[in-house]
């Protein structure tokens, strides 16, 4: 039993924080009826974007826990001050951008290559805190989408999305949140500061193109969230719409949602202290809490048009909460789902049908 509590703990890590199991791990899980295949499915990469320390440290807690009868609330505690710089601080950047899966996997990623390639134009804001980069349409347009990407990603792996844009006839500008690349600021906060990024990003377009330009706001995964987020934040009356792909509805929510995901060997108690110890932490060092960090209550009061796409096969984040957030948007709204497509990669499975719907939309409520 010990050697499956420790496996099933393991499990439960890969689950809440999105982490690779190690392979010794995942051997040994194979001859306790927890399948190789699954557990390697539910993992990811934070784990092994650890220093050699912290994995040390985090395996050790892991397998204390195996030995213990009750789980003391200081393991939870330490728990989250690991976990929590891999998460609200600039130590992940994907490089790659590349995604997988679907009929149009290989479009995507000729188009993520393309855009990588294309001549764009930096702009920045703040003497250089922030930059963007922005690729003028061929044809003479004042229609301009401002769009955002998401966790750990940057502008320039942007490209899958920034074509179907470009080929409806729209500007484009990809810019860096604060807290990835090369931005001076070393935090991040799911959206809930990087809300005020596209702000000036949509007053900087109006530098630029005047205030008669049309915007449109979109992002995927916490780009999606954070475009949500600014919809309250003060954006320039000249944005026309907002386009969220497979966004979350809060800061919270996702992080219960995968604790909810856990086996049934931590209790409810555990969880909410693994949950309450990373809040304590974002509190102490960005004076923000998880429960701040929330795009349906600024959809709850936005007007602004909202389309929302997301995969329906989505485990990263569940594609309940783009229902959630479309039964709470005020304004006009449209939710389209994507069949088997998973996170953010709808954009890959049914590309027709993602422009298709997206051309629609645009249509309505841009000139």
């Amino acid at each position: 039993m010990k050697k499956e509590k420790i496996l099933m703990i393991a499990l439960a890590s890969s689950l809440l924080f999105n982490v690779t199991i190690p392979i010794s791990v995942t051997h040994a899980a194979s001859h306790e009826g927890i399948g190789k295949e699954l557990l390697l499915k539910k993992g990811a990469s934070l784990f092994s974007s650890f220093s050699a320390k912290d994995q040390k440290e985090y395996l050790r807690l892991i397998n204390l826990t195996s030995t213990l009868k009750d789980i003391p609330e200081w393991i939870a505690e330490k728990i989250g001050n690991i976990v929590y710089p891999y998460i609200f601080e600039n130590k992940i950047n994907n490089k790659s951008g590349q995604l997988t899966g679907g009929l149009y996997e290989d479009v995507f990623n000729d188009n993520l290559q393309w855009y990588k390639d294309i001549p764009k134009e930096t702009l920045d804001l703040n003497n250089g805190e922030r930059k963007g980069f922005y690729l003028k349409n061929p044809q003479k347009t004042k229609k301009t989408v401002i769009l955002v990407h998401g966790f750990s990603s940057a502008p320039e792996l942007m490209g899958g999305w920034v074509k179907s844009y470009y080929d409806m006839g729209y500007n484009v500008l990809t810019p860096e949140l604060s807290g990835h690349g090369t931005s001076t600021d070393t935090t991040r906060s799911l959206g809930w500061k990087e809300k005020d990024d596209v702000v000036e990003w949509a007053e900087k377009i109006n530098e630029m193109n005047g205030n008669d330009s049309e915007i449109v706001l979109a992002g995927d995964s916490m780009g999606a969230s954070t475009v949500m987020m600014s919809s309250t934040a003060g954006l320039p009356n000249n944005v026309k719409a907002i386009v969220a792909d497979c966004g979350y509805t809060s800061g919270s929510a996702e992080i219960k949602y995968m604790l909810n995901q856990l086996p049934g060997f931590l209790d409810e108690t555990f969880k909410n202290q693994i949950f309450n110890s990373i809040d304590t932490q974002l509190q102490l060092n960005q004076e923000i809490s998880l429960t701040d960090i929330s795009a349906i209550k600024q959809v709850e009061q936005s007007k602004i048009p909202l389309l929302i796409i997301h995969g329906d096969a989505d485990i990263a984040v569940p594609t309940s909460m783009s229902k959630e957030l479309f039964e709470a948007a005020a304004g006009e709204k449209e939710l389209v789902l994507i069949e088997g497509a998973g996170h953010p990669t709808s954009i890959l499975y049914d590309l027709p049908k993602y422009n298709e719907n997206l051309k629609s939309f645009l249509t309505k409520h841009v000139k």
